[in-house]
Parts: structure tokens; sequence; C-alpha cells
């Protein structure tokens, strides 16, 4: 299982991608084709020994994919691969079509890994500057699709750590994880939900992808894009101290 599709023995291509990841292992398959809007195989494999369905896993990319497809524009590759192995627990990895999942964690992130195919593989970013356009706009993507605002708003949200939402990883480094994760995906995700204009965003996250899509963005060009379309997304986006845009 692999980023692209094979080209030959022990070889594989793929157009347009900015990294590379392969699973190596005995696995149960299964492929779905989704439409998003073009024909995309997704094929979905579970280690085996580990507990989950590879239809299963098939079944909720394709509805993610198909979902995410028509909010935030056209998934450009022709496949997406997944791959549930036992050492990730209820976590993920994203890599461009290609994307690791933890035994535990197909329901809880699923969705959030296929978001990362417009938010890290399409529109890129430094992750290590800039991990809110990552890891919020996915979890941002996640809470509408899976409606999961419920859990998000329960979590804490100390007006201190609000304008922490746009530090790079030099800062979190030395911080605790689960303040890092509270801040970057919570806060990344709620700071959209704080416009209160669902289509306003969606419309401004799809101008966002069709320009920055295949470049490296910055937080300047995500509040270029909220601006333009939300009202009052210079004043919420101000409270998080992302930069204007």
């Amino acid at each position: 299982m692999t980023t692209g599709v094979p080209a030959g023995p022990g070889r594989y291509t793929a157009t347009a991608v900015r990294d590379f990841a392969i699973a190596a292992g005995r696995f149960d398959t299964f492929a779905v084709t989704a439409h998003a809007p073009g024909p995309v195989r997704i094929t979905a494999a579970v280690e085996r020994g580990v507990q989950g369905s590879a239809a299963e896993v098939a079944g909720r990319a394709r509805s993610a994919l198909e979902a995410l497809a028509t909010r935030f524009g056209p998934y450009p590759w022709p496949s997406l691969h997944l791959a549930v192995v036992p050492d990730l627990d209820r976590t993920g990895i994203e890599y461009p079509t290609m994307i690791f999942l933890g035994e535990n964690g197909v329901a809880r992130t699923t969705t959030h890994e296929v978001a990362h195919q417009w938010f890290y593989s399409l529109v890129g970013n430094d992750q290590a500057r800039d991990p809110v356009l990552d890891e919020g706009l996915a979890t941002y993507a996640q809470a509408e699709l899976d409606r999961i605002w419920p859990y998000l708003d329960g979590l804490p949200d100390p007006p201190g750590l609000r304008p922490l939402t746009g530090m790079p990883m030099s800062f979190w480094e030395t911080r605790p994880p689960d303040q890092y994760e509270l801040v970057v995906y919570a806060d990344g995700a709620r700071m959209l939900h704080a416009l209160r204009h669902p289509a306003a965003v969606t419309c401004a996250l799809r101008r966002y992808v069709a320009a920055d899509a295949y470049g490296i963005a910055t937080q300047a060009d995500l509040a270029r894009a909220l601006t333009a379309a939300v009202p009052g997304a210079r004043r919420v986006l101000a409270a998080h101290r992302v930069p204007p845009g």
C-alpha cells in the first residue's frame, strides 16, 4: 500500500504529491470507487491480526471523500489508500493519497485524516511553522461532517490560550501535548466555528484551496480568504492572533 499507483513490479508513480509513504505487511483488503467528483479507487487494508473490517474502512473513507470534495473542491488524484495497523491505537497519520489508521481509531479519525488530503496534501503548509493550517482545518472539516461540535465545545476554552492558536512547533515542543492538541486542533476548529456563518466559511475554504493548491499556504493566506467571504472574520482571527491577510 503506497502513495500513487502501480507502475510495474516494485514501482509506483504519483503526480503532484509532496510526500510518499508505504505500508508493508500481510493485509486483508477491500476496494470501492468514490466519486469526488471523478472516479477515485479507494483501497482499505487491515493488517492481519488487527481488529477491523477493510470494507468498513473503505466505506467510511468513501463517504468522507465525497462529502469533502463537495465542500472544498475535487479530489485531484485517482486513488486513495488506507492501512489499519496495530501500533497507532486511536490515532492516524496522513500522507498524500495514503493514510495510516490505528485499529482503535477508525471511527474517531478517518474523516480527519481524509480531510488532510485537502489540508496538507493539496494545500501544503510549513507544518513546523503553521500546524494550525493542517490540523486545525482538518479538525474543522471533521467536526462539520461528523457533527462532533458538542464534544469540541465541551472542551476547556481558557481565553488565555486562544492567542496561541497560530503558534509554531518550536513553541509547543516544551509544552504538554494535551495543551498543544487543545489549542491547535480544537481551538483551530473552534475559531472557524465562532464565525457563525458555516456556508460562508465553506466558501472561503473552497477559495483558499483553489488559490493555494499545490503550493505552501500561510496563515495570512487563510485570513485573506476568510475576511473576503465571512462577516466579522477579522475580529475573530485577531482574538486568535492569526496574522491578517
